[in-house]
């Protein structure tokens, strides 16, 4: 899968805000318990997603495909296949790559290895080599970016995001992509007998009221506030999923009805990851939305935590 199988240890972060978390991987490399081949006569859903689904800052069973399951499902598994960093290509390729081996079409050239590829593999397995090339990256990236990071965030805040009035070039060409990669997975899901539900969970900035300010402070952004439009990429998101025949669940409104503040890791502005309320109150938006549209069979259902 995306992570290196059977790893185990702590995911410390100092700075921007203070955390300490436990960490491991299963066999398949998901953050998640181990769970048998077959699930006999459970149902079974597949979370794909980047640092929010996998549980960056929160424990394991605070992230909200284990909520999901442990609080308002039975007779489900619900595997957690959020990997950080994970945009939505790489998570048709993971799923891809689990069609691939759940129908036994793996060429056979892809087990043969030489016993070099085999040390080789093993060693990359590991989480502390693992941790050391990222760590150069990151200084590597430093250096060569010293003295240039604002104006890094600068670019990527005047030509990639979704809510200005109008699109950039390479905004629309996202999008385009975006659709083209959803419109892939459904389909690959649909070849499985599966179906593909798309859950849209909003950055801070999108909800939390003073964020969009102070981005721009920190940026010397001088744009009004009031031009942007921040339930824009919701929409247009909403848009292609109707257009594709693929449900959705936008949770813009369900942030918005709580404390938004409370539902992100602190401080928000420099980190921005949902904290354990905003998991919890992912899973129980995706649970009510999975019972409404009878997507499972009620008896699936906890009904008394909906």
């Amino acid at each position: 899968m995306g992570l290196g199988p059977n790893q185990s240890g702590f995911v410390y972060q100092r700075n921007p805000g203070v955390f300490k978390t436990k960490f491991r991987t299963n066999s398949r490399g998901m953050r998640d318990r181990e769970y048998p081949s077959s699930k006999g006569s459970n149902l079974r859903i597949l979370v794909l997603g980047d640092s929010f689904t996998e549980g960056w800052g929160v424990e394991e069973q605070q992230a909200y495909p284990k909520v999901l399951e442990s609080r308002f499902l039975q007779g489900v598994e619900v595997w957690n296949l959020g990997v950080v960093g994970f945009s939505t290509d790489q998570e048709l390729q993971l799923l891809t790559n689990a069609e691939e081996l759940r129908s036994q079409k793996m060429p056979e050239q892809r087990y043969i290895s030489s016993t070099r590829h085999r040390a080789s593999n093993l060693l990359m397995q590991s989480a502390m080599i693992r941790l050391m090339r990222f760590a150069i990256a990151k200084v590597w990236y430093l250096m060569r970016m010293a003295g240039r990071a604002m104006d890094l965030q600068l670019m990527v805040w005047e030509r990639n995001n979704t809510y200005r009035p109008v699109e950039s070039p390479e905004m629309k060409e996202a999008w385009s992509i975006t659709e083209r990669v959803l419109y892939e997975i459904n389909s690959l899901c649909r070849r499985n007998d599966a179906k593909f539900v798309l859950v849209y969970i909003p950055r801070a900035i999108k909800v939390v009221p003073g964020m969009l300010q102070l981005e721009q402070q920190k940026l010397g952004v001088s744009e009004p506030a009031s031009i942007f439009d921040l339930s824009r990429g919701e929409r247009r998101l909403a848009e292609i999923a109707r257009r594709n025949g693929i449900p959705f669940v936008g949770m813009g409104d369900a942030f918005r009805r709580n404390v938004p503040e409370q539902l992100y890791l602190t401080p928000i502005l420099q980190d921005g990851h949902l904290s354990a309320l905003g998991q919890s109150v992912v899973a129980h938006t995706v649970a009510e939305y999975l019972y409404q549209q009878r997507l499972l069979p009620w008896n699936n259902f906890r009904t008394n935590s909906l």
